[in-house]
């Protein structure tokens, strides 16, 4: 009998496990898996450059045709193998308590800093991505962005370097 249980549990503590280090799957689409074909046959898109980041496609969809509440944009940006690296969905500032509590129970709070009056940011781990839910002060906006580690990795390190860049620029001009 104790045997069974043990073996039960360790099951289910597997089957958790491997839950959560599962990719979120924004709108249906999991990072790292889901495609560019992927998503054109769900939505109608609209291209929308190159990302600097990851160097692969990006794709506007109408948040309308989406159809969450106060969803106002969609983007979806690849890797250069056409894979899902980031899907950044912006709502109206409203929404942050609301998103904020659903995110809490989907995924393993990192970071988060939720003033009366400021900056809300609060950060998730799944995975080997990250979910950031970000409402500046003076917007009206809030941002869920859905990255692989990757690719915020990627985009740290280019802002660091065009920062770098602009001091070595004024350095030099003085």
């Amino acid at each position: 009998m104790k045997k069974s249980s043990v073996i039960a549990s360790l099951v289910l503590a597997l089957t958790s496990t491997n839950t959560a280090l599962a990719d979120p799957k924004p709108l249906g689409f999991e990072l790292g898996k889901a495609t560019i074909e992927d998503v054109q046959n769900t939505y109608k898109t609209t291209d929308a450059g190159i990302s600097a980041y990851t160097e692969g496609k990006m794709l506007n969809v109408d948040a309308y045709e989406v159809g969450l509440q106060d969803l106002q944009k969609v983007l979806f940006i690849f890797n250069p193998d056409g894979t899902l690296s980031v899907v950044d969905m912006t709502f109206r500032k409203t929404k942050f308590d609301e998103l904020y509590g659903q995110l809490n129970k989907k995924y393993k709070l990192v970071k988060k800093q939720i003033p009366f009056v400021g900056n809300k940011y609060a950060e998730y781990k799944n995975g080997k991505s990250t979910v950031k839910l970000d409402a500046p002060h003076m917007s009206f906006e809030l941002d869920v962005i859905y990255g692989q580690n990757s690719f915020f990795k990627s985009m740290n390190e280019v802002n660091n370097r065009k920062e770098q860049q602009r001091k070595d620029q004024q350095a030099s001009m003085l």
